[in-house]
């Protein structure tokens, strides 16, 4: 029997296609307004290549769960988030300050979303959430390391006053997924339990 939580995981990942391919499209002409080059191209032609691998796999899985195993989901999983999370270390070094600022919310908004389709299945939200949330964290630590983070002053506090917040952040993430399992945890248990009172009645 399949399972549901893979299910539905792999249902969402079908239908989102659409959505991502649209998003990494008005990534890639972003980057490119930023900082002139084939770069985004390049990134979007790949991304779009390993989102139809992704989507052959998942398909399978929806279709034939025997004969899909779960390292290969969980491993295109993670090539297809490194990919897309590339493009930020582009825009970061080389967009200039509205680049660093996109480049931090678009990883941001993807935790978000992992957070909200993947949740059924924890192996497949780690997956994605910790290749997102090193990409995040490397941003202002690269900055600081290579002492390209310091202000007209002289100053990288401010760089590193965005490191620490970005901490924060994943700690919120973390919280939030722990929550957000629990409530589903106790909102199947309501479910089977009524489920049962109507077969008792």
């Amino acid at each position: 029997m399949a399972d549901s939580g893979y299910e539905l995981i792999a249902a969402l990942r079908l239908k989102g296609m659409g959505t991502r391919l649209g998003l990494t499209v008005l990534a890639a002409v972003t980057a490119t307004l930023l900082h002139p080059s084939w770069i985004p191209t390049y990134w979007l032609l790949t991304y779009f290549a390993a989102q139809f691998v992704d989507q052959a796999l998942f398909r399978i899985r929806q279709k034939t769960p025997e004969r899909m195993p779960e390292w290969c989901l969980l491993t295109c999983i993670v090539i297809n988030v490194l990919i897309f999370s590339s493009l930020s270390l582009y825009n970061w070094w080389l967009g200039g300050s509205e680049g660093r600022i996109f480049a931090a919310v678009s990883i941001c908004c993807s935790l978000i979303s992992i957070i909200v389709t993947m949740y059924p299945k924890k192996r497949y939200l780690f997956a994605a959430l910790i290749p997102h949330g090193l990409y995040l964290l490397s941003l202002p630590l690269s900055s600081l390391i290579t002492g390209t983070a310091s202000t007209s002053g002289g100053s990288a506090m401010p760089m590193a006053i965005v490191t620490v917040s970005i901490v924060a952040y994943l700690i919120y993430l973390l919280v939030a997924v722990k929550k957000l399992n629990a409530t589903m945890i106790a909102f199947q248990q309501a479910s089977n339990e009524a489920q049962t009172a109507r077969e008792a009645a």
